[in-house]
């Protein structure tokens, strides 16, 4: 509102009437007041400015509106954050006629690992209607009695193709888990635990048998079960410290193996789920560097009150995973808990269970709407390639890890500097210097979130901070491509000359239009 100016005794009072008009010139309010003539012209100028003034705005708030009544109409048709029914079956016999229900896009199915080769037909037809199916796994304990009808676990935990499991007598030694004092672990009633350690021979060869599994499998993927960055049984709490160090980075090396093998193309296929949490806080000790793991699509969230959504939501939100993300929740209580899960927006599968016990024996029929994904990719199939077990020369076995995928290729796609320095430094960490000088150029794949350019520099600590390899990468548009870090001539003097180097890794990302971001992490070769 502009002064009021020239009018003596008269300003202030125009000036008044005037605020009052600009209160009340939104409404459909008659001006007529017993003022003076002069007065009373001043005030309606102001008034006449401030309704345009308000006509202005209320043009304003009704576009953003019709906006954002777009979007709002626009969002049931997508539903891309809305979770969809799942079923659970952990029987060894057929499981129910209920399970069929899920045949619909994009249905989560989680059944029983020996139940893959007796129901396969059964099995296709829910995954032509849509559904996706991931095997239960379990990599950390292996049953104590024998079954003849578990045939994949003969070969899971007896390491041959024998049409049966003959019990703890069929595991080999080296595979159990073994304290201090050599004393084997239970974390379950009838199971004794396998040895998940980074590099030990039972990791080797879940790994292969990984490869060989999805060979097999019409499925879409793996459920693991129990394995994440700690154990929540009383094992857990009589291991020693070392102990569970071993445990917490076995689980964590393990994971980036398996995506390593079955994934080498970075393509998020195929989806591998942890049924355990994934908390850096759980196993900071063991160099877990942040929540969630980039090479698992998702966890799951077995049983849990409602009043511990918190700490399952951070993990969701602030973790590092694969995609397409895939996070499920196992009801607690049927069917109150499928409705208050279906309605958050960080959960992708609702495995809803009406069984009083752990055994899940018993599926009902959906509770909650299916809403259909644009990331499903209907029929998917493991990709044949070089080494298969149906032909082929396996590749080279890796001397620094023990399984036979590359380690000088990291495949969970780190989206930020922070990240793909923190990749690029496990991998040193598990190279020697003459392994650097053979594997070079090392490499990664990096995912950039937009248009820009990546870069990553590695120098020798100290006084003078040789460059010993560098590389980086132009992206036109975002997605996913490989940086390869090169030595140099000096690198390759100073890693022929020294044992175990120092070394520091800066990494940064410069986008087209913005500020650089740059991180910095430290490593030492092996």
């Amino acid at each position: 509102m502009e002064p009021v100016v020239g009018l003596g005794w008269q300003g202030p009072i125009a000036a008044i009437y005037a605020i009052k008009e600009v209160r009340m010139a939104c409404h459909p309010v008659e001006f007529s007041r017993a003022v003076p003539l002069r007065i009373r012209t001043v005030a309606a100028r102001a008034r006449v400015r401030a309704v345009e003034r308000c006509r202005r705005q209320h043009r304003f708030r009704a576009a953003c509106g019709l906006a954002v009544l777009v979007v709002l109409v626009a969002l049931p048709a997508s539903a891309a954050a809305a979770p969809n029914p799942g079923a659970i079956w952990l029987g060894h016999d057929e499981p129910p006629a209920t399970v069929d229900q899920y045949a619909r896009a994009t249905g989560m199915v989680v059944l029983d690992l020996d139940l893959v080769d007796e129901i396969t037909p059964r099995l296709d037809r829910l995954r032509a209607g849509g559904a996706e199916f991931l095997p239960y796994v379990s990599l950390v304990e292996a049953p104590v009695g024998t079954r003849s009808d578990w045939e994949e676990r003969g070969r899971l935990y007896g390491g041959g193709d024998s049409a049966s499991y003959g019990g703890e007598a069929d595991v080999p030694s080296n595979w159990w888990w073994r304290g201090g004092r050599g004393q084997r672990r239970s974390q379950w009633p009838d199971t004794w635990m396998l040895d998940v350690r980074r590099g030990s021979a039972f990791a080797d060869h879940a790994v292969q048998w990984a490869d060989a599994f999805m060979r097999r499998c019409h499925c879409d993927g793996l459920f693991l079960d129990v394995l994440g960055s700690r154990l929540w049984s009383s094992a857990w709490e009589q291991m020693s410290a070392t102990e569970r160090s071993q445990w917490s980075a076995g689980a964590y090396d393990l994971f980036s193996r398996l995506r390593a093998r079955l994934d080498p193309d970075g393509n998020g296929r195929p989806l591998l789920v942890a049924n355990n949490t994934q908390a850096k806080d759980d196993a900071a000790w063991a160099g877990w560097p942040a929540d969630g793991h980039p090479g698992l699509n998702g966890f799951g969230w077995e049983r849990h009150q409602q009043s511990e959504t918190p700490y399952y939501e951070g993990q969701v939100r602030n973790g590092d995973w694969h995609s397409p993300r895939r996070m499920m929740v196992i009801s607690r209580s049927y069917p109150d808990d499928c409705a208050f899960w279906d309605a958050r927006d960080t959960v992708d599968a609702v495995l809803c269970t009406n069984s009083t016990g752990a055994g899940y024996d018993h599926v009902p029929s959906p509770q909650t709407p299916f809403r259909p994904r644009a990331d499903h990719i209907p029929g998917w199939t493991y990709p044949e390639r070089t080494g298969a077990s149906t032909g082929g020369e396996p590749p080279p076995e890796d001397p620094t890890t023990g399984s036979k995928s590359p380690a000088a290729l990291i495949t969970c796609r780190p989206t930020t500097p922070r990240s793909l320095a923190a990749a690029f430094a496990r991998l040193l960490r598990r190279l020697a210097p003459r392994e650097v000088l053979s594997r070079s150029p090392l490499s990664c794949r990096y995912r950039a979130p937009r248009r820009g350019r990546v870069s990553v520099k590695l120098v020798r600590a100290g006084r003078r901070h040789t460059l010993l390899a560098h590389g980086k990468r132009r992206f036109s548009a975002p997605g996913t491509r490989v940086v390869r870090l090169r030595l140099t001539s000096d690198g390759r003097r100073v890693l022929a000359a020294a044992r175990r180097p120092r070394l520091i890794l800066r990494t940064s990302f410069t986008p087209r239009s913005g500020r650089t971001v740059t991180a910095i992490r430290r490593a030492r070769l092996r």
